[in-house]
């Protein structure tokens, strides 16, 4: 086959006032999508749907979406602004709103990507040279988490695990989250330095619920979408079933090498 395409939602922002200055954080999931009936657990992706131009500049009440596409499916197409105003932006921001996620971090926009095999490129819309996403981006009332207590180090990151029926790499997936309080920690006994199992849990659940308010089903809209493990050469795809959180705070690289280091020293006078 050729032409495997899939769509990769990004959700995205910085911080409040009273957060850092610098470094952002990003999360995104990918996701079958295709016109007919429901997918498999695991299988090739689908080439029958196109991306087709379409202007897109709508403003809501507490956010813009702007794009340049659609998809065109046949008889079953899908607009990327609807899905972004009705199901992406409220799921996203429901998810952010828990006290697992600090109250420094604020969330500016969430965004749908077209992606093309055998390269993972984004497709761009004819007569468009250069893919795009549909952006919606937040004008009031962004998204924040609710965690009061102090920020974690920024490249200390809960890492929500996903799994699906496919064997080895290829059908396992993460997501690192947002900057956590330092509340999500345990403070009993041998749990200490580790995520309360309270926390795990909660995590846990509200990751599930991130995926099952973002999929659109194909028995209700005709064209369905649904989160999913997709990689190189981004042909072939793994509905994600489960979700495990682990009680070990994990370090990721890419945000600590964001952060500017100031070292505070004084020489050493022997006598």
């Amino acid at each position: 086959m050729a032409d495997e395409k899939h769509l990769y939602v990004v959700a995205g922002g910085g911080y409040t006032s009273a957060g850092p200055t610098e470094e952002a954080w990003q999360v995104g999931l990918r996701f079958f999508a295709a016109p007919g009936g429901a997918p498999d657990p695991v299988g090739t992706l689908d080439n029958t749907w196109d991306v087709v131009s379409d202007t897109i500049a709508r403003t809501e009440t507490d956010w813009r979406i702007d794009g340049n596409w659609r998809v065109e499916g046949g008889l079953n197409d899908l607009n990327a602004d609807d899905w972004l105003n009705d199901q992406l932006a409220p799921a996203f921001a429901a998810w952010l709103a828990n006290s697992w996620i600090s109250s420094k971090v604020r969330m500016d926009y969430v965004k749908v990507y077209p992606i093309l095999a055998p390269m993972g490129t984004v497709i761009p819309a004819p007569p468009y040279a250069v893919g795009s996403p549909v952006t919606l981006t937040w004008t009031s009332s962004n998204p924040v988490g609710t965690g009061t207590d102090p920020l974690m180090p920024l490249q200390a990151s809960v890492c929500a695990s996903h799994r699906t029926g496919q064997v080895g790499r290829r059908g396992r997936g993460r997501m690192f989250l947002p900057p956590s309080p330092v509340s999500i920690m345990s403070t009993a006994g041998a749990g200490q330095g580790k995520i309360s199992s309270a926390t795990q849990a909660n995590i846990r659940d509200a990751q599930i619920t991130l995926l099952e308010d973002c999929q659109i089903s194909t028995a209700s809209e005709g064209f369905g979408c649904y989160p999913a493990i997709i990689g190189s050469p981004w042909e072939a795809y793994a509905l994600i079933s489960t979700v495990q959180v682990g009680d070990v705070v994990d370090t990721q690289r890419r945000r600590r090498a964001a952060i500017t280091e100031s070292y505070s020293s004084a020489g050493v006078t022997y006598h």
